[in-house]
C-alpha cells in the first residue's frame, strides 16, 4: 500500500531530507519522498568526530576528509576495501582520538572509479553498518542486516521487526502488526527469514505493540548478542 493511500501527507514544503543514526534502507527512501515530497540524501556521521560520508546529486556516497580519516580493515585490522573502519578524528578536543574503532562498516569503491558529479572525494559502494549488524546461521555464515530488512517485502501488514540472537541455533523476533496483518503476511516473512537463517534455525516470534529504541536513540533492526567465541568465522 502506498503512503498516499495511508494517509500520509505533509502540507510543509520541505527541499532535503537528511536522515541520521540509522541506515537508510529502499522503502524509507520510498516513503519519505513520497510523503515529503522531496529528495531523501544520505549520509554518515559519528559523535566522535568521524569524516561525513555524503551523498552527491548523481546518488554516490563520498567521504568528506575534512574532519578526519577513515581507514577501513579487516578482521585482522589490516587494509581492506570492506570492513571495519577506523577513525582518527581532526576535531575531538581534550581526549585525542587516534585509529579508534566506532564499530561500523564500509565497503570503498575502487580506486580509479570516478563519479559523475566531478567530486574527486573517494568513493564508498554502501554504508553496512554496525559490525554487529548481522545474524549468525550455521549453515549460512553472517547474514547481514541489508539482507534481513527484505524480508518485509511481501509482508506489507508488518510495521517494524527486531530480531535478537543469544544462541547459535535460535533468533527472538519481535514484531509489530499493522492493522492489514494477514496470516499470508506471516507466513511470507517466516518463509523469507528461513531462507536466510537456514532451516535449523529456531525462529520464535513474539507480538508486541511497540519495539524500545537504545539508549543512544537508535531503532536496531538485527541484535546480535553472541559472544565473539561462539562465532566460528
Amino acid at each position: 500500500m502506498m503512503a498516499k493511500d495511508r494517509g500520509l501527507t505533509f502540507k510543509g514544503v520541505v527541499r532535503a531530507f537528511f536522515p541520521t543514526a540509522e541506515t537508510v534502507l529502499p522503502q524509507h527512501r520510498a516513503v519519505i519522498g513520497e510523503v515529503l515530497g522531496c529528495p531523501l540524501i544520505d549520509q554518515y556521521a559519528s559523535s566522535e568526530g568521524a569524516p561525513f560520508i555524503l551523498e552527491c546529486e548523481k546518488g554516490r556516497l563520498h567521504i568528506h576528509p575534512l574532519t578526519g580519516i577513515f581507514e577501513v580493515v579487516d578482521e585482522n585490522l589490516q587494509p581492506a576495501q570492506e570492513g571495519e573502519i577506523l577513525v582518527t578524528s581532526f576535531s575531538t578536543r581534550g581526549t585525542p582520538l587516534i585509529r579508534y574503532r566506532i564499530g561500523d562498516r564500509i565497503k570503498l569503491a575502487r580506486e580509479d572509479e570516478r563519479c559523475a558529479c566531478g567530486s574527486h572525494f573517494p568513493l564508498v559502494d554502501y554504508i553496512d553498518g554496525r559490525s554487529s549488524d548481522f545474524i549468525w546461521s550455521p549453515e549460512n555464515g553472517k547474514v547481514n542486516l541489508g539482507n534481513i530488512s527484505n524480508c518485509t517485502k511481501d509482508a506489507p501488514g508488518i510495521i517494524c521487526f527486531q530480531i535478537v540472537q543469544h544462541e547459535e541455533n535460535a533468533v527472538e523476533v519481535k514484531l509489530v502488526k499493522g492493522r492489514e496483518f494477514t496470516q499470508q503476511d506471516r507466513e511470507s516473512f517466516l518463509w523469507a527469514l528461513e531462507a536466510r537463517l537456514g532451516k535449523a534455525m529456531v525462529i520464535r516470534v513474539d507480538y508486541v505493540n511497540e519495539i524500545a529504541r537504545e539508549k543512544s536513540g537508535k531503532f536496531r533492526i538485527v541484535k546480535n548478542l553472541l559472544k565473539n567465541s561462539q562465532v566460528s568465522v
